[in-house]
């Protein structure tokens, strides 16, 4: 590959797309294929008259041509829908790790490097169509916030969490040199094998190793003032200035009392009013908790549809709960990024389904509305929607799905926060091994010992994991039956799943395959028809 990286003067702009499908040939074999695909092509329309240049498009050819025989069989080089889901996936998983950390001041080379590759890779999805407007959205945002970042790295200052900062700025010079990381060994992927999506718990910290400084060592008064501690504000306050932090709470809390004025709670609508009055006084300390006591009408949205509350005694009244002063995303009440069985333990449901309520409603709502819909699952939902609905659903607020996409689009990040892996981290390399010896083919059901064998398996997972998993290849099964209408074949849905889920392409299609006609347990999802198979996975 040492050619690869002697560019041409003329061709510098595709350096950046040689440069990361060098650095994922033997992670993600597709991703090298098509990212030194779009070179090629963006090459050919910059310069392909000079002779140096004319050379250098020549070997990157041969290259790809050497690739497609090795990759033979893949449907992600054949077939667009499949390489366009996949790269997407790829993508939008290195930009959830990178916001995630950038919006928790978590300022590494790491996070630079995956809002770099993820911008760079929505280029390469325009090999398939035009972009949506989230996706072109996206890229901005990555582009610029990579550069942002890499700068303020550069210069010695603190760069500023989420989308604060001018994104106005010229992107077309995105020529900034990446700060080189040393990668970690991997076992290298076998050709005809499975491609393995990036670890769930692991995200791209895995691939990169960061040795920039933390951002703890420099001063505190370079530290937005939106992310210091609530107390360190209280302190501030005392000198008689109104700091931003200080309007902040006060909104939040105004927002408090009318979220319980909607419910015709006066107790906490008082109590959320003073609080927003103690935090525009000079010299008085928040208390860290308070008491929320919530009312519901006689009426409730559960799942997608309404329904009355079941318990007569305590109709309309919901327990006592307390309402953390820290970012609705995070905290000991979160719904995401929490283990599964606490995200239960927090938002059950009703009926003692083993599930956190907004899976349930996720599903309910594109079992009901969007199997028809084309590219379900497949095109991205806004991600300032999904930003408002988690902190929504962390918040405790009742939230109503109205867009099929970001059902979806929430479901998956649900899904991909799960700092567990869903078949749990013991137990997948039993599972993995264990599908890898199916003699089945690739487009039918296992009618082998296999399913057995995973069977057994599955009923040794704890209840909540199972019920998960048992929801979504149901619901996914759902999809497939409307593949004429929604697009959503065997190859693409698979691979959303193998990514979002992280799991191989031999487990996903047995699981997928062998799911139908299931039972599960108590509740029955309007849309699922109930019936036994004999080589029923769940």
């Amino acid at each position: 590959m040492a050619s690869v990286t002697q560019i041409p003067q003329s061709l510098r702009s595709i350096a950046h797309y040689v440069k990361i499908g060098a650095e994922n040939a033997d992670r993600d074999p597709i991703v090298h294929y098509w990212c030194l695909f779009y070179a090629v092509q963006t090459g050919m329309n910059i310069d392909k008259k000079s002779a140096e240049a004319l050379q250098y498009l020549t070997s990157l050819l041969s290259i790809l041509e050497d690739m497609k025989k090795k990759l033979s069989g893949q449907e992600a080089l054949t077939q667009d829908l499949v390489a366009q889901a996949h790269i997407e996936n790829f993508a939008m998983k290195l930009f959830d790790y990178a916001d995630k950390n950038d919006r928790q001041s978590n300022f590494t080379k790491g996070v630079v490097r995956a809002f770099y590759t993820a911008g760079h890779l929505i280029d390469v999805l325009t090999l398939f169509g035009e972009l949506d407007e989230n996706l072109i959205a996206t890229r901005k945002y990555a582009k610029w916030k990579a550069t942002y970042i890499h700068s303020c790295m550069k210069n010695g200052e603190i760069p500023k969490p989420g989308s604060g900062g001018n994104q106005d700025g010229n992107l077309k010079d995105f020529n900034m040199e990446i700060p080189q990381t040393e990668m970690r060994k991997e076992p290298q992927s076998t050709t005809d094998g499975p491609i393995q999506p990036l670890p769930n718990s692991l995200g791209p910290s895995y691939i990169y190793s960061d040795s920039a400084p933390t951002v703890e060592t420099c001063e505190l008064s370079h530290i937005p003032e939106a992310k210091r501690s609530s107390q360190e504000v209280s302190e501030n306050s005392d000198s008689g200035k109104l700091t931003l932090d200080d309007y902040m709470e006060a909104q939040k809390y105004a927002k408090y009392a009318v979220s319980a004025l909607s419910y015709e709670d006066s107790k906490t609508a008082i109590e959320s009013n003073e609080q927003t009055k103690k935090w525009m006084r000079k010299g008085l300390k928040l208390s860290v908790k308070i008491t929320v006591s919530w009312k519901r009408s006689k009426k409730v949205i559960m799942f997608g549809r309404k329904s009355k509350s079941k318990n007569k005694n305590k109709k309309g009244q919901h327990a006592m709960e307390e309402v953390p002063i820290m970012p609705s995303f995070t905290g000991e009440h979160a719904i995401f990024a929490v283990p599964l069985s606490l995200a239960v333990l927090r938002m059950g449901s009703h009926d003692g389904i083993p599930l956190p309520v907004i899976v349930r409603q996720c599903i309910d709502c594109i079992n009901e509305k969007g199997l028809c819909v084309e590219g379900i699952h497949r095109i991205s939902a806004p991600k300032a929607n999904l930003d408002k609905l988690e902190k929504a659903v962390n918040s405790r607020y009742s939230i109503q799905l109205e867009d099929i996409h970001d059902a979806s689009g929430l479901l998956k990040r649900f899904l991909r926060q799960l700092p567990e892996h869903i078949l749990t981290n013991e137990k997948r390399p039993i599972f993995e091994k264990i599908a890898a010896n199916c003699p089945c083919g690739t487009l039918s059901p296992c009618r082998c010992l296999v399913a057995d064998m995973l069977k057994a398996q599955l009923i040794l997972l704890p209840g909540e994991n199972y019920m998960l998993l048992a929801y979504i290849f149901i619901h996914s099964q759902m999809i497939l039956q409307n593949s004429d209408k929604n697009k959503m074949g065997m190859a693409a849905l698979g691979l959303i799943l193998q990514a979002t889920l992280n799991v191989s392409q031999s487990l996903v299609r047995i699981f997928l395959l062998n799911a139908s006609d299931v039972i599960l347990m108590k509740y029955h999802s309007p849309s699922v028809s109930i019936s036994f198979g004999r080589n029923c996975i769940f």
